[in-house]
């Protein structure tokens, strides 16, 4: 059973009340009934010592503890932007193993604190427990959106065009710079440890119609696809068309199409809109079907891609 096999045997028969709750289960986050203006996000993510990072890469211990409290933070930002959101406040909670030092963790909230300054989020409070084997790190976010602005996975229409922000792969090919013991915090390394989603297509919103829209976290393909399911609907995608990347192609040539496919972390976003996009943010990848199912172009030949070649990150797998 993988991770979302296990989300939906877990969650089936849980109370649903619809009158407050607007969108539950199944998107970056959820949506309840605020008032007449606005409606309430509220979403969480964990990261967990030996599952998303590791404390024994090369690069100073000081940077690895700032750069997992920025990233703690982030990739909760990036959950409410997907849905047309701004965040808020956020909760911290942390169990924490005797090993780590408090002054690992004063640096790991220096780190919480940058963040929370460029993203405009207030830390309102959290949980502190010891842990007696590895440290888990989870952020619980508010965020505000209002009525009429809402995104949600559900809504990709056949025709649609889909369009991702430029960085796929990077943060897959800064893991492997670190996994392989890179020293230095290149730009690629910075990629995987830290992540800044952008809301850089916001005012795309005033100029074109945007249907569907999913960040990017377990890897572009394995994201498209929670669109297209919720959508019920198909895609192909043309791989020309993928954002070019020199780093990439510096670094990992033979593996530059397996990380922008796959790799996951980039917290950049995937979104669908019947409008041809003219945004320098934006890149034009493909369109959406009717035909349930997704295709890859590679102008040769096509390859439809089923369930188990969905390679990126899903625990349990």
């Amino acid at each position: 059973m993988n991770e979302f096999q296990l989300i939906s045997y877990l969650t089936e028969g849980l109370k649903k009340d619809r009158k407050n709750l607007i969108k539950g289960i199944g998107d970056d986050a959820a949506v309840l009934h605020c008032d007449d203006d606005k409606e309430v996000l509220w979403t969480t993510d964990s990261l967990v010592e030996n599952i998303h990072f590791r404390l024994d890469y090369k690069i100073s211990r000081e940077k690895l503890w700032y750069y997992l409290g920025w990233k703690a933070l982030a990739i909760n930002v990036s959950d409410i932007y997907s849905m047309g959101g701004e965040p808020k406040a956020a909760l911290v909670s942390l169990h924490i193993p005797r090993r780590i030092l408090p002054r690992w963790l004063k640096i790991f909230y220096k780190g919480l604190n940058d963040c929370s300054r460029k993203y405009n989020v207030i830390i309102v409070g959290g949980n502190i427990s010891s842990s007696l084997s590895d440290c888990v790190i989870s952020v619980s976010m508010i965020g505000l959106v209002r009525k009429g602005d809402l995104l949600l996975r559900e809504n990709a229409k056949a025709g649609d065009h889909i369009y991702v922000q430029k960085g796929l792969g990077r943060a897959r090919a800064g893991l492997e710079r670190l996994q392989n013991g890179c020293k230095k915090i290149d730009e690629l390394v910075l990629s995987h440890l830290r992540p800044t989603p952008s809301f850089s297509w916001k005012p795309v919103r005033k100029r074109y119609r945007i249907n569907a829209v999913i960040d990017i976290s377990d890897g572009f393909l394995n994201d498209l696809d929670h669109i297209l399911k919720s959508s019920n609907k198909g895609a192909l995608i043309n791989i020309s068309d993928l954002p070019g990347d020199a780093d990439l192609e510096r670094f990992f040539p033979k593996e530059r199409l397996e990380f922008q496919l796959h790799g996951g972390e980039d917290y950049g976003v995937i979104l669908t809109s019947p409008d041809l996009i003219k945004d320098k943010n934006l890149y034009p990848v493909g369109r959406i079907t009717h035909k349930r199912g997704l295709l890859l172009d590679f102008k040769d030949k096509k390859v439809r891609i089923s369930n188990k070649d969905l390679r990126g990150y899903n625990h349990f797998n």
